[in-house]
């Protein structure tokens, strides 16, 4: 795992210390926030909600306050720091099993090899903590949500206070709350044997999730005056049709997979035709194939954007 690492590290370090001009926001913001001038980007004028990544500006606050002008390594350490948690995330339960160790080291390659996760993770923007928190929700879905046992309260509280995060990092963070239950309907429907979920299971992780995204958004509504962030009026909203429209699939699919996108798509569609099939889906599978359809709605629905 280490020299992984070392290639991960290397990968990003062609990108110097650069940072993307959009990082430039919440490191206003929470620049503002470590002096005590509040949630602002200028110092004096009236708050404005004009970021889209509470946790990351907030998480960035001590970073900008207390590294002064050398920040931005930090905040890339910072971030690498996350990658590599993701990272593990997904490799942690194939290497602790000991059976799928090559293909855990696979799967890491290949996203380590991956320009667009090392750029924009690197970026100064909330990417890199959002690819951890997504690694971890899926890695955590069987042992969270699948075993349904009677004991597991505090697993489906932590599952909800996760899906919480992931929409405090960005906005579209919210429909990962979707991933596990879709994840569960996978696994029903694939016949996989499920404990049965209990209603205090269901409130558990209930209040995991809306006890920390109800109070962002209490305190948004009180001290920005709106439920929503200004971003939300700045740019346009959700598209509904692209879920339909064949040029927002290519752009996805080959943002992911390049030229290889005809082959790799093709080869995937007939994995999991096979998987269907035979009915043989394993809980991990149900869990991965839910968020990542999560994933491709969210890009699909959102307006394109550079």
């Amino acid at each position: 795992m280490s020299i992984i690492v070392a290639l991960f590290a290397a990968h990003g370090a062609i990108l110097g210390d650069w940072l993307i001009d959009d990082a430039g926001i919440s490191l206003a913001y929470a620049r503002n926030l470590w002096e005590g001038n509040g949630w602002v980007a200028q110092r004096g004028v009236e708050p404005v909600e004009g970021f889209s990544n509470p946790l990351w500006t907030a998480f960035l606050a001590p970073i900008v306050g207390l590294m002064g002008t050398t920040s931005t390594w930090a905040i890339k350490v910072s971030a690498f720091g996350f990658l590599c948690a993701g990272l593990l995330a997904m490799s942690w339960d194939g290497l602790r099993r000991g059976g799928d160790v090559a293909r855990s080291l696979l799967s890491a390659i290949a996203v380590v090899i991956c320009p667009p996760l090392i750029i924009w993770g690197l970026s100064g923007l909330e990417n890199a903590l959002f690819f951890f928190l997504i690694a971890l929700a899926v890695a955590s879905f069987p042992s969270t949500y699948v075993l349904g046992e009677s004991e597991s309260i505090g697993r489906f509280v932590s599952g909800g206070a996760l899906a919480a995060l992931l929409a405090l990092t960005r906005p579209e963070g919210v429909l990962f709350a979707l991933g596990p239950w879709i994840g569960l309907l996978f696994a029903r429907f694939f016949g996989q044997a499920l404990g049965p979920l209990r209603w205090r299971q269901l409130g558990a992780w209930a209040g995991g999730f809306v006890v920390p995204l109800g109070g962002y958004l209490l305190l948004r509504r009180i001290y920005f005056q709106d439920f929503l962030p200004n971003t939300y009026y700045a740019k346009p909203g959700v598209r509904l049709t692209g879920v339909l429209d064949l040029s927002s699939w290519v752009s996805l699919l080959g943002g992911v997979w390049g030229a290889a996108t005809v082959a790799l798509a093709g080869a995937l569609a007939a994995s999991l035709a096979y998987l269907t099939w035979t009915r043989s889906w394993s809980s991990r599978l149900s869990g991965l194939v839910a968020y990542g359809a999560v994933s491709a709605g969210a890009f699909l629905v959102l307006p394109a954007d550079w």
